[in-house]
């Protein structure tokens, strides 16, 4: 049943005044002592910047996020090193939080890291190898800077998709992102790849799309730098790719290339555990087998919840999004993380 807007404004108001009030804080410290001990993991991918696609996390909402975790007495860790105490520990009351940044987007390096290191605090990125090693933006900016380039009016020929698409107004781009979107994770790379490369044919800006990589990811170097800072750099697959979508042959590629660059950057990091972050959160025993066997010690995903670490499952560890209201983004978080309870 659909609520009215009337009905909606009052409960937002209910829960703004709840926050002000301090309750939903202490709601939350109150499921921290009972389910004690718990592992809180949260995945961002931009923060700030514009990709494109979507706008990243504000700063605004990233630290106050950040400074919430404080005041709930979390300790912040990257993520092998979060694994790697509770296994040490596995008795102790730990009140652990992670915070993790899919793809390594430039605004992660420019913007979130500084706001960490101020509070003394490390996260763990997971970078598409391939990517980097190519120096090639990610795929979906690429498709957003695409469609937001198109003239309008336009028709559009896809056909490696058997689409065309008409083009009328920006609902219309709007309409046509979402489309090619979603069906991102059932496309291989070089299906991928000749998407891109039909639709590039309809802009005329084709120098700035071969430069999208500088304005939006993080390089080699920096990934570096931030593991030398004490981050974890774990994978992500070496071309983002739907794992469940792909042969068994592929699926070898993807991991152990994206383990052997996860290596490359975290020769020297204290941490030997490895964790990987699944590409659109998709995955399935085969998945989980083939990590195991190359290396991969624990795996995230994209199902909201928080982790009792009696009772978790290493390959499908749950990840809470960030995001929430816009006219109340922090009162939503705590919100969405009361409901993301197990």
């Amino acid at each position: 049943m659909k609520l009215g807007k009337g009905v909606r404004r009052i409960l937002k108001g209910l829960l703004l005044y709840s926050d002000l009030a301090g309750l939903l804080d202490k709601l939350i410290y109150i499921k921290l002592k009972v389910q004690e001990p718990v592992l809180l993991i949260i995945m961002y991918h931009e923060i700030c910047k514009d990709i494109y696609y979507e706008r990243g996390v504000s700063a605004k909402l990233f630290e106050d996020e950040l400074r919430l975790l404080l005041r709930l007495r979390f300790e912040i860790l990257p993520l092998c090193e979060a694994l790697e105490v509770l296994n040490e520990e596995p008795g102790k009351h730990h009140r652990i939080a992670v915070l993790t940044f899919d793809d390594a987007y430039k605004g992660v390096y420019e913007i979130a890291l500084p706001i960490m290191l101020k509070y003394g605090i490390r996260g763990t990125i997971f970078p598409v190898a391939g990517f980097i090693e190519t120096r090639t933006a990610h795929w979906a900016p690429q498709i957003g800077f695409i469609v937001r380039s198109i003239k309008v009016p336009s028709t559009i020929r896809i056909s490696t998709l058997r689409a065309f698409i008409n083009i009328n107004s920006q609902h219309d781009k709007d309409v046509m992102l979402s489309y090619l979107l979603n069906i991102l994770p059932k496309l291989d790379v070089n299906e991928i790849r000749a998407v891109v490369n039909e639709l590039s044919e309809y802009i005329s800006n084709q120098d700035e799309l071969g430069e999208l990589f500088e304005r939006v990811m993080m390089n080699f170097e920096q990934l570096n730098e931030a593991s030398e800072l004490g981050f974890e750099v774990g994978g992500h697959g070496y071309w983002h790719v739907g794992l469940t979508c792909i042969n068994k042959e592929r699926l070898y590629e993807e991991i152990e290339k994206s383990l052997n660059f996860v290596n490359k950057i975290m020769k020297k990091h204290v941490c030997k555990t490895r964790t990987f972050a699944y590409p659109y959160g998709l995955y399935n025993n085969d998945v989980i087998d083939v990590l195991k066997e190359k290396g991969f010690s624990a795996a995230v995903t994209m199902i909201p919840k928080v982790e009792s670490t009696r009772k978790w499952n290493l390959y499908e560890l749950g990840r809470i999004p960030p995001y929430g209201s816009p006219e109340a983004p922090l009162t939503s978080f705590k919100v969405q993380l009361l409901k993301s309870w197990q």
